[in-house]
Parts: C-alpha cells; structure tokens; sequence
C-alpha cells in the first residue's frame, strides 16, 4: 500500500499543476471518483438540511507533508500560516484538501459541507456548532470509505 501511495505522489509530481493560492502549494487534479463522491456528499447534506444542492467544485489538493503535533506522524496537509489542516475553504472557489490516499480518508465530505453552507447563502460554520449536520458530513466520509471511495 505504501509503495502504490508513494508511485501516486511520484507521478503526480511529474504531471503536477501546481499553483500557491493563499500561500498554499496545491494542485488542481480530479481524484478518481470525484463526482460519484460528490454525489454522496450532496445526499448527506440533503438527508440532513432537506436541501439539495450541486456541490460541484475545484478543489485544490495538496500531497504536503506536516509533521502532527498530535501523533508525532507526517501527514499530508493544507499548510496555511505555519499550520497544518486536512482541508480549508475559505470561500465557494477556495477549497484545498491534503490528498490521503481516498476521498473517504480525506476531509473532502467536510469541505464540501462548507460549500454547502456556504451555498446556502448562511454561516460556514467555521467553529462546527452545527453537530447534527457535521455528524452527517462524518457519516459521508464513512460512506466513502465502505464504497472504496
């Protein structure tokens, strides 16, 4: 598994779009699945708003490593201001996710709920006080997991 992860990031360097946008190193790629993963997210927001909307976006992905303060591990992160994130959205054309490896272990189910809210026309819920509806945007993440997404 190690190795097929290592050849993606060597090879993504290789064909790599690379562009720094709020002074974050990204790139601008389609994840495999991307849009069937899409699909799933819009269902969880709908099943928890009543609301459907098409969340359809770029997202700026990033393969940069961050040493954890938590584990003690590098990880893939969205760098911004000496920080390290699994993902960041800063308006409905700025989102930026670390690459782990599947959408499902990535925090692509929460970016997009920002987009959702932010759609929506209603706070981003940048402090995440909306707990019935980041509960589905973990439910999502978890749904992608299971269809090996």
């Amino acid at each position: 598994m190690n190795r097929i992860i290592l050849l993606f990031l060597f090879l993504h360097g290789c064909f790599s779009s690379e562009r720094y946008t709020h002074g974050i190193s990204v790139d601008f790629w389609e994840t495999p699945n991307q849009d069937l993963g899409t699909r799933i997210v819009e269902d969880y927001c709908r099943l928890a708003t009543g609301l459907y909307l098409d969340l359809t976006t770029e997202i700026g992905w990033t393969t940069t490593l961050c040493l954890s303060e938590v584990s003690g591990d590098y990880k893939t992160a969205v760098i911004y201001r000496d920080v390290c994130y699994a993902g960041l959205t800063f308006n409905i054309d700025d989102i930026y996710v670390a690459w782990r490896g599947t959408l499902g272990e990535s925090a692509f189910a929460h970016e997009l709920g920002h987009i959702f809210k932010i759609k929506l026309g209603i706070d981003p819920d940048g402090q995440h006080l909306d707990t019935t509806f980041w509960n589905a945007m973990e439910a999502a993440s978890f749904e992608l997991q299971l269809e090996g997404l």
